[in-house]
């Protein structure tokens, strides 16, 4: 699935079509496994953070060595939730409105598709 993804695509869509439509959403996208590894960026946070595909999510968004307290990772596949919605800062100090979802893969893995919106 293109330079910025290690997601393997097992829907009806292509990887083209998969890729256009989340490089279309005017917001970041990130799919992130349960180690939470980022598994996909789409353009919209690739320009704003960089490539982090492989590497952890807190250590990529935020400069940490463990997960975040607000991890969305933890509540949705270790706890269940459905959406989370909240706020959040990166390590420059930019505050961003996240919006967490969990997706299930035909093989019974879970992966988290979050949604970033910028609010500074």
């Amino acid at each position: 699935m293109g330079a910025h993804t290690k997601f393997d695509d097992s829907g009806d869509y292509t990887e083209g079509e998969f890729e256009l439509l989340l490089s279309s959403i005017p917001a970041g996208v990130i799919i992130e496994d349960e180690n939470y590894d980022i598994v996909y960026m789409n353009e919209f946070m690739i320009r704003m953070f960089g490539n982090n595909v492989g590497k952890k999510c807190y250590e990529s968004f935020a400069g940490r060595c463990e997960p975040c307290e607000t991890c969305a990772i933890e509540k949705i596949i270790n706890k269940g939730a459905d959406v989370l919605r909240y706020t959040a800062a990166d390590k420059e100090g930019d505050v961003f409105e996240i919006t967490a979802v969990p997706f299930h893969k035909p093989d019974g893995s879970q992966l988290v598709i979050v949604i970033v919106n910028e609010m500074t």
